[in-house]
């Protein structure tokens, strides 16, 4: 209340006025523990202002740490791009919002495994880094073996006939096969 003392009136008017203050960003970063070459990754990111001015010329992206073997799931295409694999948005987010992404990438089965593969997201307001996160996933081979067995001929045998058997393995996976023994 402001009142003037010779009149004796006072207005009752609440004037709020921002003084100061600062975005303040917290970034996370999540994705998945563990895959199989050839799989999708699914991660998510997640960007919250804090503060009480908006984030404005904000830059998040999302980088992994290899030149082999990441590439961008067709959903991903239009936001990654180069080899290291790099997603870029550019944002602006008010105080007391939220953003948040989802991106898929693939590791090919072709990849030399087993293989530690650490992503980062960093947000930048006005190139100054303000908030990074971070997570690692095991990208590990396996083979996957499929057997197929034909026999000669195909009728009824009678006791004493020879039968001929052929039998056939395919690896589908994605690692060698070895000591593979069949009983």
């Amino acid at each position: 209340t402001l009142t003037d003392t010779q009149s004796n009136l006072s207005v009752n008017k609440v004037l709020e006025t921002k003084v100061g203050g600062a975005p303040d960003l917290t970034l996370t970063l999540s994705g998945p523990g563990f895959v199989l070459a050839g799989d999708s990754l699914g991660y998510e990111l997640g960007l919250s202002n804090l503060g009480n001015r908006d984030a404005q010329t904000v830059t998040v992206s999302l980088s992994w740490d290899t030149d082999d073997g990441v590439v961008a799931s067709s959903s991903s295409e239009s936001i990654c791009s180069g080899v290291p694999l790099n997603c870029e948005w550019q944002l602006t987010i008010p105080a007391g919002e939220s953003w948040s992404a989802d991106v898929m990438v693939t590791v090919p089965a072709s990849t030399p495994m087993p293989l530690t593969l650490e992503a980062t997201a960093r947000a930048k307001i006005n190139n100054q880094e303000s908030a990074i996160a971070a997570t690692r996933t095991i990208v590990d081979a396996q083979p996957e073996l499929s057997l197929q067995l034909k026999a000669q001929p195909q009728r009824s045998v009678e006791p004493g006939a020879t039968i001929v058997t052929e039998t056939f393995f395919k690896n589908t996976g994605t690692a060698v096969a070895s000591a593979v023994s069949v009983s």
